[in-house]
């Protein structure tokens, strides 16, 4: 295996860096996503939400900070799809403006407060992105009771898939702890 190994490295040419300075070409599965997007544009058929309870003392302004800096730190994050000359292609922003949304759910128990979580989220992964303003990531925490959130985070598909959504959650999870 060793040997194989090897052997394959010293014929393949070296990773480079790519220059994001330029609007870069699509994947074939990004391509596709991004054709059936022009066709149904309030469509949210490719979006991918995810609803995390939270139970204990959470800094929310820790969750933001780790938030943006894997934005900064992820090209794909802060990447656009645009259309120039009828061509879609990635526009990746050196910078991107994102913010946590907050909000406090107050209801008399916690079957209501379980019910307007749940519709709440409903409503955020039903609302369509655009593809060419982005971000293409919007998360929002909902704060249940001092020690209790739900934190709903809607990714769409041409930039993340299901694999990459749980790497991410246990990413934003360390560099939380980190910030805090």
């Amino acid at each position: 295996i060793v040997a194989a190994m090897s052997t394959a490295q010293s014929l393949l040419p070296p990773i480079t860096a790519v220059d994001h300075s330029q609007p870069l070409p699509l994947s074939f599965n990004q391509q596709r996503l991004w054709f059936i997007q022009q066709m149904e544009p309030a469509s949210s058929a490719y979006n991918m939400p995810v609803a995390l309870r939270i139970r204990g003392t959470l800094n929310a302004d820790a969750l933001e900070k780790a938030f943006q800096q894997m934005m900064a730190r992820h090209a794909i994050l802060r990447t656009r799809f645009v259309s120039i000359d009828a061509n879609p292609v990635q526009v990746i922003d050196d910078n991107v403006s994102w913010q946590l949304g907050r909000q406090i759910i107050n209801a008399d128990s916690e079957q209501a407060q379980k019910a307007a979580v749940t519709q709440i989220a409903a409503q955020q992964a039903a609302l369509p992105f655009d593809l060419a303003s982005g971000p293409l990531l919007r998360a929002t925490l909902y704060q249940l009771g001092n020690d209790d959130h739900v934190l709903v985070t809607v990714m769409h598909h041409i930039i993340s898939d299901g694999t990459s959504v749980s790497f991410f959650l246990v990413l934003i999870s360390c560099t939380t702890l980190v910030c805090s």
